[in-house]
């Protein structure tokens, strides 16, 4: 298909207008059309309104119809286009919305006219029979699409010119529905994607897992079963033969039972003579124990009469010592109190003159925040008039210029004035009222007055007469330059305010004076406030004026205030010097009253101590006594020496009886009876453990025998070892057809592909040769199954195109559109491209120029554009500016 010319009629707000797009003069319609125009001014409308044209009727009331309304307006759209499709060439008109009408005028091959929906088939037909119209619209180049590759893979057209090329047919409908049974076939049995199992095959190998795993279990029951069997028959024939030991061993461990028992009766005589033995020893031990403690008594006594005679002496000594302590203590703190007093009064002055010091200094601080506030605000005033003057002054440098150019205008136009008009020169004989113009002039004899006439002048010489005076037309144009000049001069004083050019000029000086004042002034300030806001000044120094008078209320008259800093710095270090002379005083007082406090406790530690030791010792002497009175009422120091010799007697004897049985004891060995009889006792116990177990294991074994034989263990197994063979011959079938159609897939797969490729062999060619034109030699493209850009190798690397930066997609996108129209060249639509190229540099730009005036060699291109200069370098081209 080829566009010759289009034209819109009330679309879009463009009223009418023609655009011719046939640039080939041979009529071949190939050829670069570029079509430059502002933004809005209609370019893509006219990709749109082909569009629109062959693809809706006049009745459509669809969206991109109704787009079409100039908005505010009533006249209806109208559309028409001369095209050219096949051999068929004609004028094919749309009128939409309202009074909707299509025509179709052909020419050629012959003559023919149609209108309505029979020019709308006509067309649709044409299209249809020469035209790929879906690959023709996936080449044109939309705004905002100019990333996007076209993909033409399936495109009837193109296949057809890639098959002619190539001599390798593209797939046709046969082959598609061969290829689309062999997929189906495989997707029977495994995922289109993944390639993995369907549940076809899974459910079959989940059969057979199933059945082998039941199968598993019964020959286990039928192997625990035959192991019952062969247990029960042991456990019969066993339990006779345990019986016999069972009892066996009760006989024997009631043998050693008995010698456990006589063998018990010894070592409890053993342990009768031994309490006796025990109750004689403690006897003793008592006696003896009430003899030591009575001796202990009396030495006791004894020592405690002559401590408490030593700790008597020793207290009336300590109390001597502490009155002597305490007299030292007061008079101590005595003079402790002197110094301290002193110490108070110095540390008041210090504080005081420090005070003073604080007071004066922020006084000191207070008048320089005082200076800065004044100086700052007195920058703020003088800003604040240098803002106003400004204001006022209407005049600046730009409106000075103005002026000085417009009074070099009327300076000059006046006198070119005086140059191109009369002059008119009176000279009196004698005194001569004169009235010029109306305006009265006084002559003396032998003055002179001259004139120049730029329009026309009225001179009355007294009463003698009237002389009317008129410039001749060479005049007027240089009068009307001057007038002209002459008002733009005063328009531009009006505008400032000012009566002539010095005013203006005087007015400029005053404006920079003002800018100047008004940077000093705000230098000033900046300088004044330090970088503080003036708020924060105001609020310091309120502060420090409201801290002033409270601390001269407060401070009263002990003492006068220093009239200066100086001073009352020499004043603190006095008070400083003072309190440190009396901190030094207090020293020795604290420290002997510290010294005399220690010792007076010290002392009244003493007393304390050995008043509690002496009371302490009367009350032991006397507890002493008393229980030393207490134990001989019982019985006297004789008495009691008698009892001990007695208890010693008898505490021999039952030692005596004691070893005696302990060796009859000994002679019967208990430990290897003992042993014997436990041993005897474990044996019958295990024995009999050993019969009730056996009998136990027996019932149980006997139990399982008869559940697992009542099952039908034999005919399970049988059937399911059936279904397991039935299952694994269906998964065999079912695995050779699946294998087999995963070959046939795979095969029919990969010869398709290397069909493909020498398929689109013609395609991948005519890219890469563009891509060299625009990047060199190094340049080369891999096509996926859409036929689109898939990798590029530029440089001596592959990257994925996702991986190329926008320019480069950019370009890779115009590059395949312009092979495929190369490709199918007049059996093509028009390529159209809308403000393509807006992320491509420079350098680019001049080759992408040769490789679109080589394309439109075979295809029609029109490129539509608000960037013309994009396109410069595509020689050639035609150019029509909206």
């Amino acid at each position: 298909m080829r566009l010759h010319r289009l034209t819109l009629r009330n679309v879009r707000g463009v009223e009418e207008r023609t655009v011719d797009l046939a640039p080939d003069p041979s009529g071949s319609g190939t050829g670069v059309v570029i079509v430059e125009g502002l933004n809005e001014a209609g370019k893509s409308t006219l990709g749109d309104a082909l569009d629109i044209l062959l693809t809706y009727k006049d009745s459509s009331k669809h969206a991109e119809v109704r787009s079409l309304q100039t908005a505010g307006q009533d006249e209806p759209p109208e559309i028409e286009a001369e095209l050219e499709v096949g051999d068929h060439r004609f004028t094919y008109t749309k009128r939409y919305l309202k009074r909707t009408s299509t025509t179709l005028s052909i020419t050629a091959p012959r003559g023919d006219q149609l209108d309505g929906d029979a020019a709308h088939e006509r067309v649709e037909g044409l299209l249809t029979d020469h035209l790929d119209v879906a690959l023709w619209s996936s080449l044109r180049l939309r705004q905002a699409e100019g990333l996007a590759q076209a993909a033409p893979g399936d495109a009837r057209g193109l296949a057809t010119a890639l098959s002619a090329v190539s001599d390798v047919s593209a797939i046709g409908d046969r082959e598609l529905a061969i290829l689309e049974q062999v997929q189906t076939t495989y997707e029977h049995y495994f995922t289109a994607k993944a390639g993995t199992p369907k549940p076809l095959l899974r459910d079959a190998d989940a059969r057979i897992e199933e059945l082998a795993e039941e199968l598993a279990r019964i020959e286990d029951r039928r192997s625990t079963l035959e192991a019952d069997v062969d247990r029960a028959d042991r456990l019969a024939r066993s339990l006779p033969e345990l019986r016999t030991q069972v009892a066996a061993a009760a006989e024997r461990a009631e043998e050693h039972a008995t010698r456990r028992a006589e063998v018990t009766a010894l070592a409890q005589e053993v342990d009768r003579r031994r309490g006796v033995e025990e109750q004689a020893t403690a006897a003793l031990e008592r006696l003896e124990e009430r003899r030591s403690r009575r001796v202990a008594l009396i030495e006791e006594l004894a020592e405690v009469e002559r401590a408490q005679r030593e700790q008597a002496a020793a207290l009336a000594t300590a109390e001597t010592a502490q009155e002597r302590a305490s007299q030292r203590l007061t008079v101590a703190r005595a003079a402790l109190e002197t110094a301290q007093g002193r110490l108070q009064a110095a540390r008041q002055a210090r504080e005081r003159a420090q005070h003073d010091l604080d007071h004066l200094t922020q006084q000191e601080r207070a008048a320089a925040l005082r200076t800065r506030v004044e100086r700052a605000n007195a920058a703020l005033e003088r800003r604040r008039e240098a803002e106003a003057t400004c204001a006022d002054l209407a005049v600046d440098d730009t409106l000075l210029a103005e002026l000085r150019q417009a009074q070099s205008e009327v300076t000059r136009t006046q006198a070119a004035l005086d140059a191109a008009s009369p002059r008119i020169r009176f000279t009196a004989d004698r005194p001569v009222r004169l009235a010029v113009d109306g305006e009265p002039l006084d002559l003396d004899q032998g003055e002179a007055s001259s004139w120049s006439v730029t329009d026309a002048l009225t001179l009355r010489i007294g009463d003698v007469g009237e002389v009317e005076v008129r410039a001749g037309a060479g005049s007027e144009e240089a009068t009307d330059a001057h007038r002209l000049a002459t008002e733009r001069l005063r328009a531009g004083l009006d505008r400032g305010r000012v009566a002539d050019l010095a005013a203006a000029e005087h007015a400029v000086r005053r404006r920079h004076d003002a800018e100047r004042t008004l940077v000093e002034a705000e230098r000033e300030r900046e300088t004044a406030l330090e970088g503080q806001r003036a708020e924060e000044l105001e609020e310091e120094l309120d502060r420090l004026e409201r801290a002033r008078e409270r601390y001269l209320a407060a401070r009263g008259s002990v003492t006068p205030l220093p009239d200066s800093i100086p001073a009352a710095r020499v004043a603190l270090e006095t008070a400083t010097a003072e309190e440190r002379d009396a901190d030094d005083a207090v020293a020795d007082p604290t420290t002997e009253v510290e010294a005399a406090r220690a010792a007076l406790d010290r002392e009244r530690a003493s007393v304390i101590e050995l008043t509690t030791r002496t009371n302490e010792a009367a009350g032991r002497r006397a507890a002493i006594g008393a229980e030393l009175t207490d134990a001989r009422a019982g019985s006297t120091d004789a008495e009691l020496d008698g009892e001990v010799a007695a208890a010693e007697t008898a505490q021999a004897a039952a030692h005596a009886e004691v070893t005696a049985a302990e060796a009859a004891l000994a002679d019967a060995d208990p430990d290897a009876v003992n042993e014997l009889a436990d041993n005897a006792a474990a044996v019958a116990e295990d024995a009999l453990d050993r019969l009730r177990t056996t009998e136990q294991d027996l019932r149980d074994t006997r139990v399982r025998i008869t559940a697992l034989g009542g099952d039908g263990l034999w005919e399970q197994r049988e059937q399911v070892a059936t279904e397991l063979a039935h299952a694994r011959t269906q998964r065999q079938g079912l695995q050779r057809r699946a294998k087999a159609a995963r070959l046939l897939r795979d095969t029919l797969e990969r010869h398709r592909g290397q069909a493909r490729d020498r398929y689109a062999a013609p395609l991948r060619e005519q890219l890469v040769a563009y891509g060299r034109m625009l990047h060199g030699p190094g340049f080369d493209v891999e096509l996926d199954d859409d036929l689109r850009v898939a990798r590029r190798h530029l440089d001596g690397l592959w990257l994925d195109v996702a991986q190329l930066s926008v320019g480069a997609r950019e370009q890779l996108a115009l590059l395949g559109r312009l092979a495929c129209a190369t490709l199918l060249g007049d059996q093509g639509g028009v390529l159209l491209f809308d403000d393509a190229l807006g992320n491509t540099d420079p350098d680019r730009l001049e080759r992408i120029g040769a490789v679109l005036r080589t394309a439109g060699q075979h295809a029609q291109v029109i490129v539509l554009t608000s960037y013309p200069d994009r396109y410069r370098h595509v020689g050639g081209a035609t150019r029509i500016s909206l």
